[in-house]
């Protein structure tokens, strides 16, 4: 018989069957258990040809030791940090004042209200270097008030009515291009049988009437009026007032006499 000597079983082990030879038909197979690597393994001895009778011994190896399997021990888990809330801050204690103490204010001066004071505003400084108010310039019943508006009026002698319309229309033309962006108002109004009078404005006063005339007139004969001779027109300025004056006394050298003391040289 075989005498199978049991090895210390381990966990995990593979079983390793072996197949008998030819010869050893009748002897019975012997399992041995096989450590796992790196335990080793264990060597059976086969019967030889001669000796089918012979028991087969088989001698079990030294063992070795067998690795010792570390096991980790679990992390302790570190607790989670609370949220820290910053602590409150401590009330600073508020100081009152002792009883013995007295806080002093400033003191406010009395507002002393005096009598029968009056502002009154000063008065301007009249020089005598300062110039009085000219005298207004009246001639005949002609009032002269450089303040009012006035009118430019291109005056006409001795001119056919149809050459008096076509004046109009040539200064209408002028001002469209040349002042387009300040629109100039014409008229017309046969004063007498001598006199035809073509009205441009008004304009704000005296002067700005004067200013218009002093742009216009250079320019009169050679792209205004270039049909026309020029003792045939002048120019004048007149306010809405001595216009109405005009019509009734029908005095145009009186009217002159008036523009020319208002501006000496001018007309």
């Amino acid at each position: 018989p075989i005498v199978t000597v049991p090895k210390k079983e381990e966990p995990i082990a593979k079983t390793t069957v072996l197949a008998p030879k030819k010869d050893s038909l009748n002897t019975p197979i012997v399992t041995v258990p096989k450590k796992e690597e790196p335990v080793a393994k264990t060597t059976v001895l086969a019967p030889k040809k001669d000796s089918l009778n012979t028991p087969i011994v088989t001698v079990p190896k030294k063992e070795e030791p067998v690795a010792k399997t570390t096991v980790m021990a679990p992390k302790k888990e570190k607790p989670v940090a609370s949220p820290t809330l910053p602590a409150p801050k401590k009330q600073e204690p508020v100081a009152t004042p002792k009883k013995d103490t007295v806080i002093k204010s400033a003191p406010i001066a009395p507002t002393v209200k005096k009598e029968n004071t009056v502002l009154t505003p000063a008065k301007p400084i009249v020089k005598d270097t300062i110039a009085k108010a000219a005298p207004a310039i009246v001639v005949k019943s002609f009032i002269f008030k450089p303040a009012d508006p006035h009118f430019v009026i291109v005056v006409l002698d001795k001119v056919d009515p149809v050459y008096a319309s076509e004046a109009k229309n040539a200064f209408n033309r002028y001002n469209r291009e040349k002042f387009y962006n300040k629109p100039i108002e014409m008229g017309s109004l046969k004063l007498d049988y001598r006199f035809n009078l073509v009205l441009q404005g008004p304009f704000s006063d005296a002067n700005a009437a004067v200013d218009y005339i002093d742009k216009v007139k250079p320019v009169t004969n050679s792209r205004i009026l270039p049909w026309l001779n020029l003792d045939k027109y002048s120019f004048l300025v007149i306010s809405a007032e001595n216009l109405e004056v005009l019509k009734t006394s029908l005095d145009m050298n009186a009217y002159k006499q008036l523009i020319q003391q208002a501006f000496p040289g001018k007309f």
